[in-house]
């Protein structure tokens, strides 16, 4: 067998044959649409696609121990002097990740493309 020459040889090298990795285009994001590669009819979405937590728009918590930078004010009164607050704990944050309309991404097809999975996105 030869080396694989992409990472998509390399995947189809790795699944079963009901399996298969083929590439498309995301065309909508809410709902969310991929126009499968090389079928031009072919737009995978609702039940038909699964989409993995990493390409959305997802809140992450950690924890956090930082002290803010140094500000202050302008008036010269005391309460306005240059001033740092400490910030710890368990925070959230929005992690803007999910897919936009143009990008391409990597699926896994189930049962000759009756179900798509989206493994990542094309770099």
């Amino acid at each position: 067998m030869s080396e694989p020459n992409s990472l998509k040889e390399l995947f189809q090298g790795m699944v079963p044959q009901s399996i298969s990795l083929c590439s498309g285009e995301v065309t909508s994001t809410s709902p969310l649409a991929v126009q499968i590669s090389n079928r031009s009819k072919m737009i995978a979405t609702g039940i038909t696609l699964a989409c993995p937590k990493h390409l959305t728009d997802y809140t992450a918590y950690m924890t956090v121990n930082h002290i803010t930078g140094d500000t202050g004010g302008g008036s010269g009164d005391a309460s306005f002097e240059s001033h740092h607050h400490s910030y710890s704990g368990k925070k959230s944050f929005l992690v803007h990740d999910g897919l936009k309309v143009g990008e391409e991404v990597y699926l896994l097809c189930f049962n000759n493309g009756e179900m798509y999975y989206i493994l990542d996105r094309k770099v």
